[in-house]
């Protein structure tokens, strides 16, 4: 009985990391390593921790002004 409770407790932990990664890297990819990334919209802390994870300096957002306006969960960060 206690070797079927640690496995779900593993699997549910696994589960959990998961979601969380998917959170925090919402389609991100590496195009090309040092250069080149992209990524579906992600969250103020999903920006910032790909931003130094990669060590990423610029931003290119693609988001238009009148799509900005139409979703309130998404917020321009300047530094």
């Amino acid at each position: 009985m206690f070797k079927i409770i640690l496995l779900a407790l593993f699997v549910l932990t696994i589960v959990i990391i998961r979601i969380v990664q998917h959170k925090i890297y919402y389609h991100f990819k590496v195009v090309e390593r040092d250069k080149i990334y992209r990524c579906g919209f992600l969250s103020n802390t999903g920006l910032r921790f790909v931003c130094r994870k990669y060590r990423i300096n610029t931003i290119i957002n693609l988001v238009s002004e009148k799509e900005l306006a139409k979703d309130s969960r998404r917020y321009i960060i300047d530094k």
